[in-house]
């Protein structure tokens, strides 16, 4: 007989979010152009950047969304995370801009209360920061569905362009086995 995965070591792993499957507001695909409201998808050669409505001595709200199956071998309680690289970036002046994130779990057509414990964080402008928001992670359960909300917040004053970055989107995770 096997040991039982509760008295394996736990550690935290990192499942990255391929950011093509990041999703507007409203389920469909991100846009590969500016939209009102919602983040869109930068797409250069080999690379893709989550870009936020450009600012222009003005303040923009983007959102974007995309989903998480918890794991089989999920630790309950452990360490639970949402991990972005972001920065602001543009000529323009930043005014306080930030990035912020909503989990919710999903079941029967409904969702119960965000489980992010960490308040928004402010973005640097023209530096790539990676930040961790905490997850509560008491009432998640090995296959729980859970929507992932991302709101980046730009604010500009000085009338030149400025939008938010995500290069890299992931959640961690402690484990067993």
């Amino acid at each position: 007989m096997g040991v039982p995965r509760s008295e394996l070591d736990a550690k935290v792993s990192r499942f990255g979010i391929p950011l093509t499957s990041v999703r507007a507001v409203l389920g469909g695909a991100l846009a590969v152009a500016e939209t009102a409201g919602t983040h869109n998808l930068d797409i250069g050669t080999n690379i893709h950047i989550i870009v936020g409505e450009v600012t222009n001595n003005e303040t923009e709200t983007s959102e974007s969304f995309y989903q998480f199956t918890v794991p089989f071998n999920v630790s309950p309680g452990g360490t639970f995370q949402i991990e972005a690289r972001h920065r602001v970036f543009g000529a323009g002046t930043d005014n306080g801009s930030t990035i912020d994130f909503e989990v919710f779990r999903q079941e029967e057509k409904a969702i119960g209360s965000d489980l992010v414990t960490t308040s928004a964080i402010t973005t640097v402008d023209d530096t790539w920061t990676t930040s961790q928001f905490d997850v509560t992670s008491a009432s998640l359960e090995a296959g729980d569905l859970i929507n992932v909300v991302m709101t980046s917040v730009v604010i500009e004053n000085a009338s030149s362009n400025l939008t938010a970055e995500i290069d890299n989107l992931a959640v961690l995770v402690e484990v067993h086995g």
